[in-house]
């Protein structure tokens, strides 16, 4: 009796000691978002985000197409030289910022194998690096810190386009909307020139800093959205409203009404001339 109470106290003891040691070891936070414009092209889980560690797109299965009513993948129009409208909710809170880049190559919106997207960037281990600030009370990690695409929009030949870095940036969580709501995070970006696509992919990116390495996915979460851009069919180049041409004439005169215009004001200022020298007389 005595020795089956002593094997289960040593038992309880060792169950004690190992969650301390749980405890103690830290363990690696994880920051999730939910791509919510442009309509994301996979179904997502609303409050964690996933699936979205796998990049280009967050390819980690089951991955569920997102599909209209009539059950077709969704795509999202816009226009060339237009301007494109991302907005995301961080559900998850961790220093870092965003990238937004644009594939013109993928055939197919529902294919799963996504592509044309520039790397991941190379991440460097270190300090805390929300993008191009350090964050106080910075610790070094894995994922401390990655370079900084400058001058967006910029083609990346065989790739695509990177419209938009370090957007986003953050040490501490996004203020809460009134009634204590996630906070959604906007910005308005312009569509490169002569680009234009039937089906095209908007990837928004998100880089972790101070972050256990995901696997996969390392210190990087990935969404997308399917879209098309299409070509202006205008056919000419706009002046801007209220803007008059160069001229300063805003009609055009066919060759015969010109002649017929200018015969009528010479006449008419042949009367005007004759008037003129009656009243003198």
């Amino acid at each position: 009796m005595h020795a089956r109470q002593a094997k289960g106290n040593r038992a309880l003891a060792r169950a004690f000691v190992l969650g301390v040691l749980c405890t103690l070891v830290p363990t690696p936070a994880r920051a999730h978002f939910v791509l919510d414009a442009p309509a994301s092209w996979a179904v997502l889980d609303p409050t964690l985000g996933v699936p979205e560690k796998l990049g280009p797109c967050g390819n980690e299965g089951p991955t569920v197409l997102a599909v209209d009513d009539a059950g077709a993948p969704i795509v999202t129009a816009f226009q060339e030289g237009g301007k494109i409208t991302v907005t995301i909710t961080e559900v998850v809170f961790h220093p870092g910022h965003y990238r937004i880049s644009l594939s013109t190559t993928w055939a197919d919106a529902g294919d799963m194998d996504q592509a044309g997207f520039p790397d991941d960037p190379v991440v460097t281990p270190g300090a805390t690096n929300s993008g191009t600030m350090m964050c106080p009370l910075s610790i070094d990690s894995a994922c401390g810190s990655v370079p900084i695409v400058q001058g967006t929009p910029v083609a990346v030949p065989g790739v695509g386009w990177i419209l938009a870095d370090d957007v986003f940036e953050h040490c501490d969580e996004f203020p809460e909307l009134d009634g204590g709501a996630l906070s959604p995070q906007t910005i308005t970006l312009d569509l490169p020139a002569g680009v234009t696509c039937k089906e095209c992919v908007i990837q928004v990116l998100e880089f972790m800093s101070s972050h256990g390495p995901n696997v996969p996915g390392g210190c990087f979460y990935h969404h997308c959205a399917n879209i098309s851009i299409s070509a202006n069919s205008s056919g000419t180049t706009s002046q801007g409203a209220g803007t008059p041409p160069a001229s300063g004439c805003s009609c055009s005169i066919s060759p015969q009404r010109g002649f017929v215009g200018g015969l009528l004001a010479a006449l008419v200022a042949a009367a005007g001339f004759a008037r003129r020298r009656r009243r003198a007389c």
